[in-house]
């Protein structure tokens, strides 16, 4: 991942205001962070979400998705042109229409539609799952996933659990809002009791705990499986209560060592 230097300097680059001879001054490198965060929560606010942390110092790491740095950039030293006395070229205003198409794929949620299970096949229905049933079923709530995973989680401390590592899709969500970074969140406005199922296919080189978590704190349930270069499969399921508000997402921690794991493949279904 990039830090917010790293970024300002390569968009401000993009707009001829950042030559060797004419170093910007730290004062400077602030205010494009704020306009950075102002710019990345007006994203969110459009349904855009990156996963991103508002930054503060050169040293932050901007959380977001590889694929999403050149339309941050780009879009970013647009808005801030005017501020800088800086040159928008046509090559940088096509970069950054082009990139914004990625930000809206990497970053929108998908809203499943939701049918009444008493409603026949007809006029917008057509999967094939249906074929041998006339009527819509129940929809999954949500369903989250990754599929060819090649991003490992770092362990850097025994038994010590962190995020799992992916940019996750989100396939369905009524009720929820899912994200890049595996989070589902009940957005429902109630109080909702869940099945959550978890399937993965994850490698390492140790003894693992998977870990769903709600709200970054509570451990609702867990699973340990010892890996190999081989991929094996690992499951989780139960019923939960959520809060308006609350979400869960998916840590994993080294039992024994050390050792990074990746989670190639996973099916994340709240129903």
């Amino acid at each position: 991942m990039a830090t917010a230097s790293e970024v300002a300097q390569r968009a401000l680059h993009r707009i001829l205001v950042e030559a060797d001879e004419a170093t910007l001054q730290a004062t400077e490198y602030t205010d494009f962070y704020t306009a950075m965060n102002d710019y990345m929560a007006d994203l969110e606010a459009k349904n855009i979400n990156l996963g991103y942390t508002p930054v503060t110092a050169g040293t932050d790491t901007v959380t977001v998705p590889a694929g999403a740095l050149r339309g941050i950039i780009t879009n970013v030293a647009i808005e801030v042109a005017p501020e800088y006395g800086g040159h928008v070229s046509p090559a940088l205003q096509q970069a950054a229409m082009e990139s914004m198409k990625t930000l809206r794929k990497l970053g929108q949620t998908k809203i499943q539609v939701s049918y009444p299970t008493n409603l026949p096949i007809g006029s917008g229905n057509d999967d094939s799952n249906f074929y041998n049933f006339p009527l819509y079923t129940i929809q999954d709530s949500a369903l989250l996933s990754l599929s060819g995973n090649t991003e490992a989680t770092a362990i850097a401390v025994t038994d010590t659990p962190v995020l799992v590592a992916g940019n996750w899709r989100v396939e369905a969500a009524k009720g929820f809002r899912g994200d890049i970074d595996g989070r589902v969140q009940n957005i429902s406005g109630q109080e909702i009791d869940v099945d959550v199922a978890i399937s993965l296919s994850a490698t390492g080189g140790s003894t693992y705990t998977f870990t769903l978590y709600r709200n970054g704190a509570h451990a609702e349930q867990t699973a340990s499986s010892a890996l190999t270069a081989t991929p094996a499969t690992v499951t989780m399921s139960k019923l939960i209560t959520l809060n308006p508000g609350d979400w869960l997402d998916l840590w994993v921690e080294d039992d024994l060592a050390t050792v990074d794991v990746t989670v190639i493949d996973c099916q994340f279904r709240l129903s």
